[in-house]
């Protein structure tokens, strides 16, 4: 159940899988899938802007943390840790964990989406193109996927292959979904540059 409300990406429903997760890891503290999906969520909250308090990545390294103590090998343990660095501003060492959690699961889907987005953090557009579709060939419904690829592809200024990667994902997603960005503006005309930088900055 925690899980299904993760994917859902809104925030209320991120924070009831807290919840669960919470609950979860305290009747079974060796539980390290259960740790590790926890930090991740909690770095969500703050990823997508629905709560800026800290205290959501402290959760989030304690159970990043105690994941990798439980299962140094957990793909997922290292994909919510190098998420919890990228958000401490820390990308280089977030590149390291991502690589950690694909070099264990080659068809890690989040792991490659979100090396995908810290290459393109790092300015390397050509590799985050590369993971992006590596994710989308293991997922080809994966919205977040889809609309990372649209962010890179609209970082190189293919605006053609731009707008028709974003009336795909729009036609995947819901009017409200929050993972869509501005896909209606890219399918309408090509990004400014000073557009340009600015998307880059959300992601």
């Amino acid at each position: 159940l925690a899980l299904a409300l993760y994917r859902r990406y809104e925030s209320a429903d991120m924070r009831q899988a807290v919840a669960l997760l919470d609950e979860a890891v305290r009747e079974d503290p060796d539980y390290a899938l259960g740790h590790a999906d926890l930090a991740e969520c909690c770095v969500q909250m703050v990823c997508k802007h629905w709560d800026r308090d800290d205290a959501w990545l402290r959760h989030a390294e304690e159970a990043a943390r105690r994941a990798l103590a439980l299962a140094p090998s957990l793909p997922e343990g290292h994909r919510a840790l190098g998420h919890l660095l990228m958000h401490q501003k820390r990308p280089n060492l977030a590149m390291s964990e991502f690589h950690r959690a694909v070099e264990l699961a080659p068809r890690y889907a989040d792991g490659l989406l979100k090396l995908g987005n810290a290459c393109l953090f790092l300015g390397d557009a050509s590799r985050a193109e590369i993971f992006s579709r590596r994710a989308l060939s293991v997922d080809p419904d994966d919205l977040r996927a889809l609309t990372a690829l649209v962010l890179i592809l609209y970082r190189q200024g293919r605006h053609a292959e731009c707008r028709e990667t974003a009336r795909r994902a729009r036609a995947m997603s819901s009017a409200e979904s929050t993972r869509c960005l501005s896909l209606r503006s890219l399918i309408a005309q090509p990004p400014t540059s000073r557009e340009n930088r600015s998307m880059t900055m959300a992601r």
